[in-house]
């Protein structure tokens, strides 16, 4: 039975954590090119079609299209600040990652759940633009001439059509690489219990049919030669290069996050600005992300993590603007969880350790 590989023992490691999903959020937007449209710039005459954009008509009244992005915005944002992303810490090196979000596996019901909320949300503003869609229709015949109307509609959804045009889904990217099982243990055992039991007790089937199973799980997919060592390599390099470019985000991006958001605050103290509620936001929320993979951090930044939270926990705008001296215990707080969180030896030493663990 051949060993499993580094990167397959990681995405075991890490789908014991993470959970990776993709978020999808549809809307009618209703834009449409203007077909035999002719642009012209006033004394210069008409721009070809080869210099320039197809012009397009753009249908969705505003107030209802404030309503579905207010909804889309607002979904993403929620997402983001719940999750890491690939793509954020600037080295990715795995195409499968983009545009992906990273999402701790002990807050999934609950991401689930508030998606959900949007979700029915997006939905109940959907149900009441399908009401007006005839109605817009109608606006519109007003406003153009039959001629462009005619040409316009037959590019345009019908009411029932556009019933299914709305919607926030997501999907679940499974981490674990699929690795083989290894029955031989379960086979062995068998057949050591096979040899104490009573006359007449036969385990001999069961172990066949195991060893049956694992032989057929181990056999090579029929390809040629060629074609099966180009695919095994390709398949490699797609999963080291996923493995290596998930840890790194994963072990990277909440420690950078929680040192942007102390150091943020902490500049400003030292700055002598005015503290706003927003720039102790920024902290709380990076606080949170770190709190959430907390997996990622050793025991002294964790401790860091707690005293910048004990340290905000009641602290408002209003003393940090008027009490110099309780700015600069703040500060001096923030100072070393930024050192503590920056440190790039330790982050290494924290993936090292993870992966050390996960091997024993």
């Amino acid at each position: 039975m051949p060993e499993n590989t580094d990167a397959q023992q990681l995405l075991q490691a890490l789908s014991e954590k993470l959970m990776i999903i993709r978020l999808h959020i549809s809307y009618p937007k209703l834009q449409r090119g203007i077909k035999d449209a002719i642009v012209e710039i006033p004394g210069a005459g008409e721009i070809s079609a080869e210099l320039r954009n197809a012009p397009s008509w753009q249908l969705l009244p505003r107030e209802w299209r404030e309503q579905y992005q207010a909804i889309d915005t607002s979904a993403r944002k929620y997402l983001h600040s719940q999750s890491v992303q690939p793509k954020a810490s600037g080295r990715v090196k795995s195409p499968i990652l983009v545009d992906l979000d990273i999402i701790p596996l002990h807050k999934a019901e609950e991401i689930f759940n508030t998606l959900g909320e949007y979700a029915t949300q997006m939905q109940t503003v959907h149900d009441a633009f399908v009401e007006i869609y005839d109605e817009l229709l109608d606006n519109l015949r007003d406003t153009l001439s039959d001629t462009v109307f005619d040409t316009l509609a037959g590019t345009l959804p019908t009411k029932k059509s556009i019933r299914d045009m709305a919607g926030i889904t997501w999907g679940i990217l499974p981490i674990n690489s699929g690795q083989v099982p290894n029955l031989q243990p379960i086979i062995t055992q068998l057949s050591e219990i096979q040899q104490k039991l009573p006359v007449g007790a036969d385990l001999t089937e069961v172990v066949d049919n195991l060893t049956a199973i694992q032989t057929q799980l181990l056999s090579p997919t029929q390809l040629d030669t060629h074609a099966a060592k180009f695919a095994a390599e390709a398949s490699r390099k797609q999963l080291q290069s996923m493995a290596e470019s998930l840890a790194e985000t994963v072990f990277t991006a909440p420690r950078q996050a929680f040192a942007d958001g102390v150091k943020h605050l902490m500049e400003s103290i030292n700055g002598g600005k005015q503290i706003r509620n927003g720039t102790l936001d920024i902290v709380r929320r990076a606080c949170d992300t770190l709190r959430n993979f907390d997996f990622v951090a050793d025991d002294v930044l964790l401790s860091q993590l707690d005293q910048v939270e004990m340290a905000i926990a009641d602290t408002t705008v209003k003393e940090l603007n008027s009490n110099e001296e309780l700015g600069k215990q703040l500060a001096s707080v923030l100072e070393n969880a930024y050192n503590k969180a920056n440190d790039k030896i330790a982050t290494v030493s924290s993936l090292t350790k993870f992966r050390r663990i996960r091997h024993d």
